[in-house]
């Protein structure tokens, strides 16, 4: 199972100090940027202006299209979806909306089972959910509510709650959570009126294991900052620098991992009619990585002859391991529409353009009405089939790739 450690619609605000600024810059110089480094340097400049179409069948082997709780749920569109964990016969998911917040369990085949919500503010309600983690030992949920983090069975029954403000004796908020072990959780304690942020480690019987700050306090900078996991290592990424670092479990760097190239945009660069510049690294979502590729949102402000931003284009970058190419996952197809994503050579079908992964699958939601247009522009029968029992007022259909 691969580990959330970034809220799923909000970005996580980890203060930085000067120090640990001249850190990442003096790691960035000393270490050459190459393959005896053991440096993957991805090439965004060359990504952006590649024309080639990445097939899935490079990456994929099946591709499955799952309605999402028909007549049981409503869920107001696709963009609010998130998938954070997956077992043998359950998908469990979040909604961004404000009426459906907090963890819901479907089946395979998409039927709603559960949800792990109730509103107050007793031990087992929420107010709000702010975060969510899965533990991959034993199945159990975690979900942040502001100051406090209440732990679930997969099965909806609620098991402890740690009072985090109680049990350190200080006010702030629980920005980032995820499992350590069965046993033990590791968030973010972030206090707005002091400007501090800490890690913290904490058994469910709420001893603190260990804590370390990451910024003392009263720092004027709001950096985004993000911290994913591949293959059980910690990388941390972040809009103020071009380099993508492993850090250990207190979130100690212990060197450099991927450099972003963005070449002649850095600084700006004219492509399609618009300048680009100050593009950077977008950390909104976790990096997705598998044995072959890396995927990665890259945010570019568009500017005008005037020197005006007129809008912000967000796209996926993908890195091939094997052949060390940089490629930009968007094209123009048989459909006649400018896609994302990779090209649906497995069965004809829409363009893939996936926002979350876990484990050896990836997935993308796509709303009923879109759908159903798609599946009648495109070869894919199974698409066909789905949207024939879909309204355009259905619940969005979460399209679900293997890899290979």
């Amino acid at each position: 199972m691969k580990h959330k450690f970034a809220l799923y619609y909000f970005p996580i605000f980890l203060l930085w100090t000067a120090s640990s600024a001249s850190l990442f810059a003096q790691q960035r110089s000393e270490v050459p940027v190459g393959d005896a480094s053991g440096i993957i340097t991805i090439d965004i400049a060359g990504a952006l202006e590649s024309k080639e179409v990445v097939d899935m069948t490079d990456y994929f082997s099946s591709i499955e299209y799952v309605p999402l709780g028909e007549g049981q749920l409503w869920i107001p569109e696709a963009t609010t979806c998130n998938i954070f964990y997956a077992d043998k016969e359950n998908y469990y998911l979040t909604f961004g909306s404000r009426k459906n917040r907090g963890c819901f369990k479907f089946t395979k085949d998409g039927k709603y089972v559960t949800s792990f919500i109730d509103k107050g503010t007793w031990t087992h309600e929420f107010y709000s959910v702010d975060d969510i983690a899965a533990c991959k030992e034993n199945g159990n949920i975690a979900l942040c509510d502001d100051n406090k983090v209440v732990i679930f069975t997969s099965d909806g029954k609620w098991v402890t709650t740690l009072f985090v403000y109680h049990l350190l004796g200080e006010s702030g908020c629980v920005k980032d959570i995820h499992f350590t072990g069965a046993d033990k959780v590791r968030f973010l304690w972030y206090q707005e009126s002091t400007g501090r942020v800490s890690a913290i480690s904490m058994d469910l019987k709420g001893n603190v294991l260990h804590r370390e700050f990451l910024v003392q306090g009263n720092e004027k900078r709001f950096p985004y900052s993000q911290i994913s996991e591949f293959g059980g290592e910690l990388k941390y990424f972040s809009q103020q620098c071009d380099t993508v670092y492993a850090v250990d479990e207190n979130f100690r760097i212990l060197g450099a991992k991927y450099f972003l190239d963005f070449g002649e945009y850095k600084k700006g660069k004219v492509l399609s009619g618009y300048k680009y510049k100050n593009i950077r690294l977008l950390v909104n979502r976790d990096i997705m990585e598998s044995d072959n590729f890396i995927i990665l949102e890259i945010l570019f402000p568009a500017y005008s002859n005037e020197g005006i931003e007129q809008h912000r284009i967000i796209d996926k970058i993908l890195y091939d391991k094997r052949n060390q190419k940089s490629l930009l996952l968007r094209y123009y197809n048989s459909l006649n529409l400018k896609a994302e994503g990779f090209n649906n050579n497995l069965d004809g079908g829409a363009p893939f353009l996936p926002s979350h992964m876990i484990g050896n699958r990836m997935y993308q939601f796509i709303d009923a009405a879109k759908f159903i247009d798609l599946a009648g522009k495109c070869r894919s029968e199974k698409m066909k089939v789905v949207a024939s029992g879909l309204k355009p007022t259905s619940n969005p259909v979460m399209v679900v790739a293997k890899l290979k």
